[in-house]
């Protein structure tokens, strides 16, 4: 009985000092939970991961449906026989441009090319948010090339 005693004083007294955190203590750890590494702009002010990603403006699946679309081979990869992916990195501003189209991997470099000519065919995209306000974000995208 005694020891039943000091243990639901003890509950009590932790629970008590769980809920009396102070406005300013929820504050600064709120703020610690947004301000990580990941959603910090890097020195040019891009965003790498932002609250709200941007998107093509029909969602993933219409930009994968125009991308299977619209792909074309030129006739000198599709001798060559290859089937593959090419990921690539680009940036879409704050007013849903994408600029600075960079290959980051590939699997046949005569594929780049033609990944290049696609992103660059894709209409603007609804742009990235960080704290409400449109900012640029990098954005990476596998494109598999296919023979047709």
């Amino acid at each position: 009985m005694k020891y039943s005693t000091l243990i639901y004083l003890l509950i009590l007294t932790l629970t008590a000092n769980a809920q009396t955190s102070s406005p300013s203590e929820e504050k600064i750890e709120s703020e610690n939970a947004v301000q990580t590494p990941e959603n910090k702009p890097d020195k040019n002010g891009i965003y790498t991961v932002v609250e709200k990603m941007p998107e093509y403006s029909g969602g993933e699946e219409a930009m994968f449906a125009f991308l299977d679309k619209n792909q074309k081979i030129r006739p000198a990869a599709n001798g060559c026989g290859i089937i593959g992916t090419v990921t690539l990195r680009f940036i879409v501003t704050k007013m849903g441009e994408i600029t600075n189209i960079e290959v980051m991997k590939t699997t046949h470099k005569k594929f780049n090319n033609e990944a290049i000519r696609l992103i660059k065919l894709i209409p603007s995209f609804i742009p990235g948010e960080e704290n409400g306000v449109k900012v640029d974000v990098y954005y990476t995208l596998p494109i598999s090339i296919r023979l047709q």
